[in-house]
């Protein structure tokens, strides 16, 4: 309860098998077998292990190439509205902001309205944002701009110890108790007492 109020989200659930199972139990949670989910191409392969254990089809929409940097980044807004418009029958849209290189969405926002526009919810993989909107210098965090599910890995950027993360949920769009069955079939029940 704790942690929900502190980056307010509506439930907070601890991790202890990292980023990892919060991407399985969420995206498992929003789409089942053969439903469709539209997904950033470059994500973990945690998402893309999710979609093959729900049974869920990938829409798979290609980051822009920040040429200064030399690199796939995230997606644009716009391009997650053509998928939205091309499939209308998806169930979710999953992206990663911060993606591996530190670089975040700079759209997030306006991917959580085209996303809730179209009556699904938006999944961010914030494995390396925990920080995020603690501070002004650091970007508003994905819950901030509107996402329903948030995976945050506290061991990378803050002092959790050994596979400690966080799965937030805001709202309804997700459905919070096959969430829960999820991460109970999914982790440890002897989880390490540190």
């Amino acid at each position: 309860r704790l942690a929900a109020e502190c980056y307010q989200a509506d439930r907070t659930f601890f991790l202890v098998g990292g980023s990892t199972v919060g991407n399985l139990a969420a995206i498992g949670g929003a789409a089942a077998r053969d439903e469709i989910i539209i997904m950033q191409r470059n994500v973990h392969k945690s998402a893309i292990h999710a979609a093959m254990l729900s049974g869920a089809s990938v829409v798979f929409v290609t980051p822009a190439y920040e040429e200064e940097a030399g690199i796939y980044g995230g997606v644009r807004a716009d391009m997650i509205a053509k998928a939205l418009q091309t499939y209308p029958q998806a169930k979710a849209v999953f992206v990663t902001s911060p993606n591996y290189y530190g670089m975040a969405t700079k759209e997030l926002g306006d991917i959580a309205a085209y996303a809730h526009d179209a009556g699904v919810p938006l999944i961010v993989d914030e494995a390396h944002g925990a920080h995020f909107g603690f501070h002004s210098r650091f970007p508003r965090s994905a819950l901030q701009q509107g996402a329903d599910a948030v995976i945050q890995s506290t061991h990378k950027m803050l002092p959790a110890m050994t596979m400690g993360a966080m799965l937030h949920l805001q709202g309804e769009r997700i459905n919070s108790e096959r969430v829960q069955q999820l991460l109970r079939m999914l982790q440890s029940s002897s989880p390490s007492y540190p």
